[in-house]
């Protein structure tokens, strides 16, 4: 079975998260999504998220193309590697938050196999969180 692993803050859910986790499933059999913690977002981003971790979680729920959710780790933001065992990750067109090290990270977990795929975008003048956030 093909797991296919996705990371992220997923604060207000858009049509360009629909088409990566779209994208994700066509990848492989099972989409499992790791939100962020709230307190991880407040620090890399500087402010908290819009909707709670536990919200955020239920929204991901009813998605039709995710299969898992899965709240982060508080320690360790690559836990979910080890707990998951993804065979493919997917990335955001512009996710940087903890990719720059993926690659080493899977190497240091004897996990080379694990195949990393960048998605374009889709549409990002539009359905990108931070143009979303500024309308709500």
């Amino acid at each position: 079975m093909k797991r296919v692993l996705l990371f992220g803050s997923f604060d207000i859910i858009h049509d360009g998260h629909r088409y990566v986790f779209e994208e994700a499933q066509k990848l492989g059999d099972e989409v499992c999504v790791v939100i962020a913690r709230d307190e991880r977002i407040t620090l890399l981003k500087g402010r908290p998220p819009h909707f709670s971790q536990e919200t955020r979680r239920a929204h991901l729920m009813v998605e039709k193309n995710v299969d898992q959710v899965h709240l982060g780790s508080k320690d360790d933001v690559y836990a979910c590697i080890d707990s998951i065992q993804p065979t493919i990750i997917v990335l955001g067109y512009d996710q940087e938050a903890y990719t720059d090290s993926l690659m080493e990270v899977l190497q240091e977990k004897s996990m080379e196999e694990v195949k990393v795929v960048r998605l374009q975008s889709f549409h990002p003048e539009v359905y990108k969180s931070s143009i979303l956030r500024k309308q709500i």
